[in-house]
């Protein structure tokens, strides 16, 4: 081989290699709503929409932040969705009735937060105080849960690929 083929050859593996800037690790994203409470809700409701073409009632105080590891480049991607908004108490059965039980494979449901804490996530507290729901039908995604404290009208959702 000449010392031109192995220059080539050289190059070629280190440019195959994981640059140092990232240790190997797979990439890490964040996607938040973020704005005026106008702006959140309607945020957050393009969200739930691409699921539920009409929403039951109005959203107050929304917040959703999505955690993405891996570009998706090398091998696909995983999602963690964090959402949480206030309904009034008395419509809470509207948002139920479109909720499924809770499959057996989320149960018991775990408590899960955001990397970075959160003051609108629901508290280890209070968590244990939620009735919990599948979020296929809101969400599209089989995996995490719905959770619901029916004396604050909150409504906490959290849901995962792998």
């Amino acid at each position: 081989m000449t010392a031109l083929g192995r220059r080539f050859l050289f190059l070629m593996v280190f440019s195959l290699l994981p640059s140092s800037c990232n240790d190997g690790k797979p990439k890490e994203l964040r996607y938040e709503v973020d704005g005026t409470e106008a702006q959140r809700i309607e945020g957050v409701r393009n969200i739930l929409q691409k699921n539920v073409a009409i929403l039951p009632t109005l959203i107050l105080d929304p917040h959703f932040v999505q955690e993405q590891t891996g570009d998706g480049k090398l091998g696909p991607s995983d999602f963690r969705s964090f959402f949480a908004f206030r309904v009034p108490k008395g419509e809470l059965g509207k948002w139920t009735s479109l909720f499924g039980d809770l499959k057996l494979s989320n149960d018991p449901p775990l408590f899960v937060s955001p990397k970075e804490s959160e003051t609108w996530w629901v508290s280890t507290d209070q968590f244990p105080g939620l009735r919990f729901y599948s979020p296929r039908a809101l969400t599209g995604r089989s995996n995490g849960w719905i959770g619901v404290d029916f004396d604050s009208g909150e409504i906490f959702i959290y849901t995962f690929t792998m």
